[in-house]
């Protein structure tokens, strides 16, 4: 069973076959739920995502729907301003993961200054 089944099944066992895994897919990459296709009610489930599943699943769905964490991470902060709770388990799996690596670099190298010595200056 495919991870978006499985994350779409769940959303849906309260209310009804609403959100498709095309849905789903379609929100993890655009990174919103204001997408053609998507219904009021099946964006309205979608938005408890972060909520009802683990980090470990959305990562699985990330990857099966072809979307990217920044994506992701952008329907989470819309989830956010539509009043939905924070999930700091979702904020810590993907922390380190949308930093850019080379802005972390620059900011961890410290310039060095050789010492004056006069043997070679």
């Amino acid at each position: 069973m495919s991870g978006l089944s499985i994350a779409v099944t769940h959303l849906n066992v309260p209310y009804g076959d609403i959100v498709s895994e095309k849905d789903f897919a379609l929100a993890l990459r655009n990174g919103t739920t204001q997408v053609d296709g998507i219904s009021e009610s099946s964006a309205a489930i979608i938005a408890s995502t972060f909520v009802e599943t683990t980090p470990n699943l959305l990562m699985r769905c990330i990857r099966e729907a072809g979307a990217s964490i920044k994506s992701a991470n952008e329907l989470y902060n819309e989830t956010l301003r539509d009043n939905m709770p924070r999930c700091p388990e979702w904020e810590e799996a993907v922390q380190n993961l949308l930093d850019d690596p080379l802005e972390q670099l620059r900011g961890s190298v410290k310039s060095y200054q050789r010492p004056f010595d006069p043997a070679y200056d």
